[in-house]
């Protein structure tokens, strides 16, 4: 993924956070939602419980600087699903 802002990454990551959440499980992949942030994202160290509770179909109007980057970013919300 290429560089994206602060903000964005926030919104992809919280919404990521959620889909871990879903169906109310407790976040045990949360290590899965830092590594994305730090490897893919290039985010600075951050607390998963910090994150903003985007719901994965507000993602796509999230990141109002990059609306490109919505349906690049719901491919990770796939990847977080099957990682559940």
């Amino acid at each position: 993924m290429r560089p994206v802002g602060l903000h964005e990454s926030d919104a992809v990551l919280g919404a990521m956070r959620q889909v871990a959440l879903a169906g109310g499980r407790p976040l045990s992949h949360a290590a899965s939602v830092v590594a994305a942030g730090h490897y893919l994202l290039r985010h600075e160290a951050f607390d998963v419980g910090d994150l903003p509770g985007i719901e994965p179909p507000d993602l796509l109007t999230a990141p109002k600087d990059d609306p490109a980057l919505g349906p690049e970013a719901v491919k990770y919300l796939a990847i977080m699903a099957a990682a559940r």
